[in-house]
């Protein structure tokens, strides 16, 4: 007989997360304007990172005719995988060569907003090029929910955008964006499209669909090179608002905690100069509630987006916890709350056969035992310091 050595071991998977900036830290890197797209010194439009649009889930439906060069859906919502020499973070929908196509592109975010506002940045090709070189003539903005977005249906209509009415790829020589804000653009920028339109809607939407009806243009003329196709949109930068919106980014539903500190990190979407109280509590969920953690912030928004973190919430028992971030206006109050568990007790094992130091007449023995957490769902076991098995 062999004397054999048992390990019952437990395995835990654990969150780390890691601390963001200080509450209420703003962004200072671009300059708005009072009123749209935010633009630098020069008056030229930048791309804002911190929208509700954001690192969006890009989803291209089957059938439609949103083929994207360069592989680069994503650049219109902060991303940069164009490889498209010098032009990284910009949307090249596909060339098809058939005038007046519609491009469609639908992305996905986590949470549902009701947007109030967004942002268009586009370009077509510039002097001595006009809208035939990658422009388009007509932009259409939707949103939905579920399948309601797809390659035949756009869901609600919430705007459309009419650069020019023409369809006449001859009658389009010469014609220019030059909007930027709702006035000309500067000098060597008038291939610039950047508007900023208000959206009223009273529904909540996580998903969007863009058209872009491609500006005419078979068989161009001079400028080199002779081109034989239309040559599909470029979009630069899609963002979009709204007044009372809350991303919870940490914890997420269902995250088991090993340490009684929660870190808490959320991005709320505000108005410029509206006044706001964001509020960020912690619950323990033993018989009615137990309030861990409170702090209540008033302050008037300098930007439209505010990243904040909390880092020293400590609970006192570990179990169910919510998270809840409120955020209130004169007008508006919405919320976020997610569930959680706090597990901070080591687990107890108990290996009830085979007996310690005892006798194993076989060379696969039978193993129980017992494992005493309020959180564990998978145990393992290995013999010898061989492979674990695992069970639940």
């Amino acid at each position: 007989m062999k004397l054999g050595k048992l390990e019952l071991t437990l395995v835990l998977t654990l969150m780390i997360l890691t601390s963001a900036t200080a509450f209420l830290s703003y962004d200072s890197f671009q300059v708005f304007a009072l009123s749209g797209v935010p633009v630098d010194g020069d008056g030229v439009p930048l791309e804002d990172s911190g929208d509700a649009w954001e690192g969006a889930t890009v989803l291209l439906g089957v059938g439609e005719s949103n083929i994207i060069e360069f592989d680069s859906a994503n650049d219109a919502f902060g991303a940069t995988a164009t490889i498209a020499p010098g032009e990284p973070g910009r949307l090249f929908f596909a060339n098809d060569g058939v005038a007046e196509t519609t491009k469609k592109l639908i992305w996905e975010i986590d949470d549902p907003i009701q947007l109030t506002s967004f942002h268009l940045i586009a370009a077509h090709d510039a002097d001595p090029r006009d809208i035939r070189y990658r422009g388009f003539t007509e932009f259409r903005l939707y949103g939905c929910n579920g399948t309601s977005c797809n390659a035949v249906n756009g869901g609600d209509l919430l705007h459309t955008e009419t650069i020019t009415t023409e369809t006449v790829q001859t009658n389009l020589v010469g014609v220019k964006y030059n909007n930027i804000n709702d006035s000309p653009a500067p000098a060597g920028f008038e291939n610039h499209l950047a508007i900023n339109r208000d959206v009223t809607t009273s529904t909540a939407y996580s998903k969007f669909k863009a058209e872009f009806d491609q500006a005419a243009g078979n068989d161009y003329p001079s400028p080199p090179p002779l081109l034989t196709a239309a040559l599909g949109p470029r979009i630069v930068e899609l963002d979009g608002y709204s007044d009372h919106s809350i991303n919870l980014q940490s914890p997420s539903e269902g995250d088991v905690l090993g340490i009684g500190d929660i870190i808490i990190q959320f991005i709320l979407g505000v108005v410029l100069g509206t006044s706001y109280t964001s509020t960020v509590s912690v619950v323990e969920n033993f018989g009615l509630g137990v309030e861990v953690f409170s702090s209540s912030t008033t302050f008037i928004a300098a930007t439209s987006t505010i990243s904040s973190s909390f880092t020293d919430i400590t609970t006192e028992q570990d179990g169910s916890h919510s998270v809840t971030v409120l955020l209130e206006s004169s007008s508006t109050t919405t919320q976020s709350t997610v569930n959680v568990i706090v597990d901070t007790t080591p687990p107890t094992v108990l290996i009830n056969t085979p007996n310690s130091l005892g006798f194993v007449p076989t060379a696969t023995p039978a193993v129980s035992g017992m494992v005493f957490d309020a959180t564990t769902t998978t145990v393992g076991v290995t013999f010898d310091g061989g492979s674990f098995t695992f069970a639940t």
